[in-house]
């Protein structure tokens, strides 16, 4: 039986007032919700001055009558026997009632008035991290959710969640994490904590709150899986990967692909290959055919300069579902990026595009685009052809179509800054400004505060004065911002600081879906290690980074 306190938990998760009459309706749902199997429902009714007991047993999946009861009391003295009575044959018919009905699993515990809307919004958390349906799909699924509760806190943050998990709009994961919040109130604690902290890392751009969000969780629940899973993400882009690596050590969920795919960039973060391996080949058994395990896999070998292993390992993937094929696409071109194989690096970052395009994804493909402009442009030292790739990629998306913080002005600024073009820079800081709101874009933000330090760069001001060093601590990935302050310093002919922030960039192995600048630069900043300290008369040095470009 459910207790009563399991109702009462219930009953506010349905968003019903504990003192409204509990109806065999409401019973039903309930049942559903929880994955009961049966529900015992029954009235008493006066004839004459006797008495009428009627009772029923449901099935708690459609509601059908498995066995119906009745029973008769001619009065108020007869009433308690016919109670007995009745009671006797329901416990006599249960046993066979439950072997008539299949068995279900509860639903997620959730807080919203659709029944039809919890199922959707457990559907896609159950199946989504175990890859029996894609990311995009999960999302369609959480925002059919939405649309049968449009006060639905949990789905709102879970649509936030997905997007920045498996891509789609920057602006609707923005939007979704901001409804989430509103609606908070409605939540238990915990719930509600973690809506914050989803507000902070998608809107606000507040990465320590959240990270304190997550902490304070932990301190309540010590097992609490999800806030130690975020918790790591957010330790790992801020470079404790060590922090991270026992985080979800101590909270494993081997049946989860973020876990997986979190626990392996923390252990590649601190060059703990082997491990990072082995994890990999247990997810083999824990998700069997997972999409993502190949191309992480690749990526692994990619960052040990396995190049050939890490082409078998994508060749023996395929054929990737459509909802994986572009990421797949895209880490064989940094794998042979990685290899000083360019063109071949390029024509995947195509083919990344052509499969987005089939889906009509214009966020992502404005996103995965800027790879190919950066490996030209930057990686390649072409800066006119890098700002050619970047205007064909702005020609080729419908861009008046998409919303405003989906056209990665600043994203863009930042790799003409790179690549030395500071006017190109400057006009798409200004649009930034102009046509996109101030919040819910926290890396755009931050992406435009570096873009504005290197073009004062590029005009002659200094390092310090250009703002650069806290436009990079403000990054919410430590390990790309040592790339653009070892850039920034190198432009300013500072060699021992540039040297300082390139060797701290090379520190590190860590990863994520779509970071071009984590994946592609290592090989051209050993090429400028060695150039910077050959120039400085540190002759073993730079034959140390000389070398390195072989092992790559």
């Amino acid at each position: 039986l459910l207790d009563p306190s399991a109702v009462a938990l219930g009953l506010a998760r349905l968003v019903r007032d504990p003192d409204e009459d509990f109806s065999e309706e409401v019973a039903l749902e309930l049942a559903a919700r929880e994955g009961g199997e049966l529900v015992v429902s029954g009235e008493v009714g006066s004839v004459g001055n006797g008495f009428l007991l009627t009772a029923r047993i449901l099935s708690a999946e459609d509601g059908a009558v498995i066995a119906p009861f009745r029973e008769s009391a001619k009065d108020l003295e007869g009433l308690i026997d016919a109670i007995d009575a009745i009671s006797a044959k329901i416990r006599g018919k249960m046993g066979e009632a439950l072997r008539s009905v299949a068995s279900s699993e509860p639903l997620h515990q959730a807080t919203t008035t659709s029944l039809d809307a919890l199922r959707k919004y457990t559907y896609a958390i159950q199946r989504a991290p175990r890859g029996t349906i894609s990311g995009q799909r999960a999302i369609e699924v959480m925002e059919e959710a939405i649309a049968l509760d449009t006060t639905f806190a949990e789905a709102y943050r879970c649509l936030s969640i997905l997007i920045n998990n498996y891509g789609g709009s920057m602006e609707r994961r923005a939007t979704a994490a901001t409804q989430a919040f509103r609606l908070r109130d409605r939540l238990p604690l915990r719930k509600r904590v973690l809506v914050e902290a989803s507000y902070h890392n998608y809107v606000t751009g507040e990465y320590r709150e959240a990270a304190r969000a997550y902490r304070g969780l932990l301190d309540m629940d010590s097992l609490d899986a999800p806030a130690a899973i975020n918790l790591a993400g957010i330790t790992m882009e801020g470079g404790d990967y060590g922090e991270a690596a026992d985080l979800l050590r101590a909270h494993p969920k081997p049946g989860d692909i973020v876990w997986t795919f979190n626990l392996t960039a923390a252990l590649s973060g601190l060059a703990k290959y082997d491990e990072a391996e082995q994890l990999l080949a247990e997810a083999r058994t824990a998700l069997p055919g997972h999409p993502y395990l190949a191309p992480t896999r690749g990526m692994v070998f990619s960052l040990q300069g396995r190049e050939e292993e890490a082409l078998e390992e994508l060749v023996a993937g395929k054929p990737f579902p459509a909802g994986v094929a572009p990421w797949a696409a895209y880490i064989e071109g940094v794998i042979h990026a990685r290899a000083g194989r360019f063109d071949l690096a390029l024509a995947k970052f195509a083919e990344t595009d052509e499969l987005l395009a089939t889906r009509g994804a214009h966020a992502e493909r404005m996103h995965y685009g800027q790879a190919a402009p950066f490996l030209v442009g930057w990686m390649g030292g072409d800066r006119e052809r890098g700002m050619q790739e970047l205007q064909a990629l702005t020609e080729r998306l419908p861009v008046e179509e998409m919303a405003p913080v989906d056209r990665a002005f600043a994203g863009t600024a930042l790799i003409y800054a790179l690549v030395g073009a500071g006017a190109e820079a400057e006009t798409l800081l200004d649009k930034y400004v102009a046509q996109v709101p101030v919040e819910s874009d926290p890396a755009g933000r931050s992406d435009a505060d570096v873009a504005r330090a290197l073009v004062r760069i590029l005009d002659g001001i200094s390092v310090e004065e250009s703002q650069l060093r806290p436009a990079v601590d403000a990054l919410r990935t430590d390990r790309v911002g040592r790339l653009y302050l070892g850039h920034g310093h190198e432009s300013a002919g500072d060699a021992e600081e540039a040297i300082e922030a390139y060797e701290a960039y090379l520190s590190g192995g860590y990863f994520d879906l779509p970071q071009f600048v984590l994946h592609l630069p290592a090989p051209v900043v050993h090429e400028r290690l060695g150039v910077l300290y050959e120039a400085e008369g540190h002759s073993e040095k730079a034959i140390e980074h000389y070398l390195s470009l072989i092992h790559i």
